[in-house]
């Protein structure tokens, strides 16, 4: 007998010669087959049908949730971009569900089951099942709020009102959410009427958050100047939280601190030295302790913007040609004083006055500091002031615990800019509130991720890690005169094999779990 050898080039350039009579389509597939690993081991689209409530009829509403949230982290986009990229992702592969079963209209109704109660029971079951997996407690948690605005017409959603896009022109919704700043967790999160304000929609937030996790006590809530009502700080107390708020300076908070002449404590803070003064107060009938700081440098900053500001007014308002073109009238020329005071934001220092002469026809500006208002700025400067109930914080302590509250901050530049909140092709409130929800579903997978790589001691961010791991496809080798059809995954370097074993994936198992076969 004979024995025909054949060594492994002779393998792979016959392989070569077979595979040039195939079709063959490149599918993105590290990135999607990430997330998706990550949902299954949550149990998330599970999770979101059991919710939802939607009869064993037509597609998952679980699935087709999370497909978009996917969407969100990897190549966002609208609706109709989605049916454009699904089929070049292995995603249709992985889950079971073909891309041409899923239509716009599948998109459409599959978020319209997202009631606010439905998004707070799978936010609830999320976050306790993550909490309990990396052994975790909420701890310190802030709260901020954030706008979307909108091109199109207003609802009983959507409104004019503040804007944090800088588009006062456009109606908005507004979007809050708590977020624990020890690990990045969202356990809450919703969309409201876009004319709503901080202070108003604080406390149905916290009532809300409270419902969610009743059990949670030994909390402690940081906030910002804006919901820092003395309401506001009683609700905190009376529903047993703990407390770090700034404080707005007006009203009897500016006249604290304009009183306050010795500072008794001091220290250093980033290379920054700071001084600061204690104050007992009782706002509500409950006791906090007020802490005010003074930072010598940037009061001498303010000082100096100041006055700036006001030398850039003055010699405005000083070349103003009075009497001509659209400045004839007293009204006329009022209006355009007014204009520049507010531009350079010197209307309460600077007095001004459209006076005529007797005897002149034109008239003339009186431009006078005044005195009492820029001697109180200047009481202020370098001044703020934050809030506790915790008598055993220092003054250090609960500056650093504050400005920890930026994490929120974070995660709205992450919903807003990774995963393109805006703009929204939607328009009535429901699909509105489930468009944020997806977006929510995407930053608790990328959470998710920074919490796996965090424990392996792996220094990249999700993004990055969402980045690197991208380099991945996976190849439909496909041969019409047989018939068969094969996938290859091109070559994982240890970098991307470090992720994937972080976050528990075997590329290997799924692939034959999911019937992708090699050659």
């Amino acid at each position: 007998m004979s024995s025909l050898l054949v060594d492994s080039a002779q393998l792979a350039d016959l392989w070569y010669q077979v595979r040039a009579t195939a079709e063959e389509r490149s599918k993105d597939f590290g990135d999607v087959a990430l997330q998706y690993h990550l949902a299954m081991q949550l149990g998330l689209v599970a999770l979101l049908d059991r919710v939802a409530g939607k009869r064993d009829q037509g597609l998952s509403v679980g699935q087709v949730m999370l497909m978009m949230a996917i969407h969100r982290n990897s190549d966002p986009g609208s609706k109709l971009s989605f049916l454009e990229w699904y089929p070049t992702t292995a995603l249709p592969e992985l889950s079971g569900l073909p891309a041409e079963r899923v239509t716009y209209s599948d998109l459409l109704s599959s978020m319209d089951y997202w009631t606010d109660e439905a998004i707070g029971q799978v936010e609830t079951e999320l976050t306790l099942q993550v909490a309990q997996q990396f052994h975790l407690r909420l701890h310190t948690l802030a709260w901020d709020a954030s706008s979307c605005y909108f091109e199109g017409q207003s609802n009983e959603l959507v409104q004019l009102g503040y804007s944090r896009d800088h588009r006062p022109d456009c109606p908005q919704i507004g979007t809050d959410l708590f977020i624990d700043v020890d690990h990045g967790l969202v356990p809450y999160g919703r969309s409201y009427e876009g004319n709503e304000t901080d202070v108003e929609r604080f406390p149905q937030a916290l009532m809300d958050f409270r419902s969610q996790y009743p059990d949670d006590d030994e909390v402690t809530i940081l906030i910002d100047r804006g919901p820092a009502s003395e309401a506001n700080l009683g609700l905190l107390r009376e529903l047993g939280y703990g407390v770090i708020a700034g404080i707005p300076l007006k009203g009897q908070w500016a006249t604290r601190l304009e009183k306050v002449r010795t500072f008794e404590t001091g220290f250093n803070l980033n290379g920054t030295r700071y001084a600061a003064h204690r104050q007992r107060v009782y706002l509500q009938g409950y006791r906090f302790y007020l802490h005010i700081y003074y930072h010598h440098k940037q009061a001498k900053e303010e000082q100096k913007r100041r006055q700036q500001a006001l030398q850039a007014g003055q010699q405005e308002l000083e070349k103003l040609r009075l009497g001509q073109y659209k400045l004839k009238t007293r009204d006329q020329i009022r209006t355009r004083v007014d204009t520049i005071l507010k531009a350079h934001k010197v209307k309460s220092f600077l007095s001004v006055k459209v006076v005529k002469s007797r005897g002149q026809e034109t008239f003339h500006l009186e431009i006078q500091p005044r005195k009492r208002a820029l001697a109180k700025a200047q009481r202020r400067d370098g001044r703020f002031a934050l809030i506790t109930e915790d008598k055993e914080r220092t003054a250090k302590d609960v500056l650093l615990q504050y400005r920890r509250k930026d994490k929120a901050e974070s995660a709205f530049s992450t919903i807003k800019g990774p995963l393109s909140l805006r703009p929204v092709f939607h328009f009535t409130p429901s699909r509105i509130k489930a468009h944020v929800f997806i977006c929510h579903l995407a930053l608790f997978l990328r959470n998710l991720l920074n919490l796996l790589l965090q424990a392996q001691e792996i220094d990249l961010t999700p993004q990055k890690a969402l980045k690197t791991v991208k380099r991945v496809r996976i190849t439909e080798v496909y041969f019409p005169q047989t018939d068969q059809l094969f996938w290859i995954l091109n070559q994982i370097d240890p970098e991307i094999q470090q992720i994937f074993d972080a976050v528990g994936l075997n590329t290997q198992h799924l692939l034959e779990t999911t019937g992708l076969s090699p050659p």
